[in-house]
């Protein structure tokens, strides 16, 4: 069995990126930038026809009904290999049932459509963008959005 992760830690790569790793998965990284034309071939585009990293790769066995499986959007990468190679030091972080696979997939969805866009605002006018191009006010306006959802998060939590 083989596992490849197409994409750069610098993008939402990171995501599946991070969950092998934790994982300890054996898995080849094809550092696949998102600038200068790599995700425009038509080798890429067979595996995504969006243009778009991240992609999986993955090679089941034949116990597993075998074949190519490919996934493509970073959290469809990282939930993907969280159920299929979701063991880490013997301890499972797939969900076990539909109540805790519910729960995953609605913090999941929740932090791309609640914190996702305005923490990379924060990320991108404070640390990222050459210090000429910032726009501290964007910045500002950002980390006041996330308050909202960071409370959220914090009730939750306690």
């Amino acid at each position: 069995m083989s596992l490849s992760i197409y994409g750069i830690a610098a993008s939402r790569a990171i995501r599946p990126l991070w969950t092998a790793l934790e994982l300890g998965l054996d898995f080849r990284h094809v550092p696949t930038p998102y600038q200068g034309g790599a995700t425009r071939t038509p080798e890429f585009l067979a595996l995504n026809p969006n243009g778009h990293i991240p992609v999986v790769v993955d090679q089941r066995p034949a116990s597993e009904g075998g074949g190519e499986v490919v996934v493509w959007e970073s959290m469809a990468c990282a939930l993907y290999l969280a159920r299929c190679h979701g063991v880490a030091d013997g301890v499972s972080i797939a969900p076990a049932n539909p109540a805790e696979e519910g729960e995953a997939l609605r913090w999941s969805f929740w932090v791309m459509s609640e914190c996702e866009a305005d923490a990379l605002t924060v990320l991108m006018h404070r640390l990222v963008m050459p210090a000429d191009r910032r726009k501290p006010e964007l910045a500002d306006a950002a980390e006041r959005r996330l308050k909202v959802p960071m409370a959220v998060l914090e009730q939750q939590l306690e």
